[in-house]
């Protein structure tokens, strides 16, 4: 939008940003991300009286597409359990394919997050790569993925 004044920015003008946005690659949910930012700023110039109303009302926002999980067969994670045993991360590849975890979620276990008497593992943290590399860990990113998972006989 460049430096039209806010006044002069309509809802014309967004949604061509948005479409340029798509235009380049950008994913839905990173233009969904851009409407929000730009809503709380258009909501603070109309505050302070800087623009009558809000030019992202009435855009037209890309929908996220969300893909249907592909889920192995259970007879090919079978036969891959029975190659992996013999590697030194066995344990790990059987909690992966049989808890639900995500990869960060497992990766960032810690031995006192593990009830082996119990059998069961708490998900308390994640793993995470930092944007200029290397890793560290932190919370999960929802309370809801703050969890207990009934382990297999097998996994414990």
């Amino acid at each position: 939008m460049g430096a039209r004044p806010l006044p002069k920015i309509a809802p014309v003008d967004v949604q061509a940003l948005y479409n340029k946005m798509r235009e380049a690659g950008l994913s839905p949910r990173t233009i969904q991300y851009t409407n929000m930012i730009l809503k709380q700023a258009f909501g603070q110039a109309i505050r302070w009286r800087l623009m009558a109303f809000d030019p992202c009302d009435g855009v037209t926002l890309p929908k996220q597409v969300r893909r249907e999980m592909q889920v192995r067969p259970p007879d090919e994670a079978r036969r891959f359990l029975a190659v992996a045993r013999a590697d030194r991360y066995a344990a790990l590849y059987e909690l992966a394919l049989t808890s639900g975890m995500r990869p960060s979620e497992y990766c960032g276990l810690k031995w006192a997050d593990v009830d082996l008497e119990r059998s069961v593992v708490s998900v308390v943290r994640s793993l995470d790569r930092l944007p200029g590399g290397g890793w560290a860990f932190d919370e999960t990113r929802t309370e809801r993925s703050r969890r207990t998972i009934k382990l297999l006989a097998s996994v414990v």
